[in-house]
């Protein structure tokens, strides 16, 4: 493996496709997705990705219609699908800018929801800690005269900083946006589709629920006696979701459109 570099380090996990554990290492200085053997270990591929991603999300892993597997990695700026087998790209499509910390889910075979929130970016080139990164927007940012200005260093990271959302992804054709909610946006926390509901849960305890069909709102709350800061991710089963959070309360809540918390 090649050196990778990221605003705070790798964070992805790596999944089981078809005897290759997958490994997805988005960052600055270069991206790339990575296929071992999961008997032996031996490298079996690698593909190069574009650089300058800010993502620290999982992977999925899916199994089209007619039975093919596919990895697919959701980034900003991208989804695309891979053939584990060999890391040859299958298709892509387009995602909105900025970061993802929280993995991708499935709404349903058809559809991936993600977690989109702007980037954490030092105001200050000197800050930086890549001198190959700081390189590579020097020549591409600018006047591309190998130097970064403030001004520079901050137009080049505008564009990749997008707005916060929770935004669905159709990955059948036709693929594309399927819809986008932009209220009340988990930072770290994974979301859950339970029973085709999406719940997400935000610092300060606010529990959202949208319908997974279209992204319409259901209910909205903050989770009384459980006001904290919230990493972890969703926990469903039973009927009820189950969220820990930072310091170490966990609230049981009746799943549905019009939740409620437990006593």
């Amino acid at each position: 493996m090649k050196a990778h570099s990221s605003l705070w380090g790798a964070a992805t996990s790596p999944i089981l496709a078809d005897g290759t554990v997958v490994l997805l290492l988005d960052g600055f200085a270069r991206s790339s997705i990575i296929g071992f053997d999961a008997k032996t270990g031996r490298h079996k591929w690698e593909t190069e990705r574009a650089p300058f991603r800010l993502n620290y999300a999982t992977p999925l892993l899916r199994h089209t219609a007619g039975g093919r597997c596919e990895v697919l990695a959701v980034s900003p700026n991208q989804i695309a699908a891979y053939d584990p087998a060999t890391g040859q790209p299958r298709w892509d499509g387009a995602v909105p800018p900025g970061t993802m910390i929280g993995s991708p889910v499935f709404v349903d075979n058809d559809t991936v929801v993600a977690m989109i929130v702007p980037a954490d970016i030092p105001a200050d080139p000197k800050e930086w800690q890549t001198t190959r990164t700081l390189r590579m927007i020097a020549e591409s940012a600018g006047d591309r005269d190998g130097e970064i200005t403030t001004a520079e260093w901050s137009a080049f990271w505008r564009d990749l900083q997008g707005t916060p959302s929770i935004s669905a992804f159709g990955i059948s054709e036709p693929r594309g946006p399927r819809w986008s909610y932009t209220k009340g946006i988990a930072r770290v926390a994974t979301p859950i589709v339970y029973e085709g509901i999406v719940y997400y849960i935000n610092n300060g305890g606010v529990l959202t629920a949208l319908d997974g069909r279209n992204g319409a709102l259901l209910k909205a709350g903050r989770l009384e006696g459980a006001l904290d800061n919230y990493f972890s991710s969703i926990v469903a089963a039973a009927g009820r979701l189950y969220l820990a959070s930072e310091a170490g309360k966990v609230a049981v809540v009746k799943a549905g459109a019009d939740w409620s918390v437990l006593p």
